[in-house]
């Protein structure tokens, strides 16, 4: 069977594949305090998380419109996301 792409004269070696790295494994996440306080730094949030978080920490604070509370947490949590 014709093959343009190998030579004519027969003499054809395969390449030897690329050997693969494996990526170096990660730290599993120690979770609680430690990931909400990852979350915050400025690489991983903009501003409209950051934003949220004070609302919802107000809200939280004024202590009145729990379902509010609820709605806004999950909205920052998706939002992280």
């Amino acid at each position: 069977m014709y093959n343009r792409y190998l030579p004519a004269d027969g003499d054809f070696s395969p390449a030897a594949p690329e050997k693969r790295t494996e990526k170096p494994k990660e730290k599993p996440s120690a979770g609680g305090l430690r990931h909400l306080l990852s979350l915050l730094r400025p690489e991983d949030g903009d501003a409209g998380d950051l934003l949220l978080l004070l609302i919802l920490l107000l809200v939280l604070l004024d202590g009145e419109d729990n379902d509010l509370v609820l709605i806004l947490g999950l909205a920052l949590f998706l939002g992280l996301k």
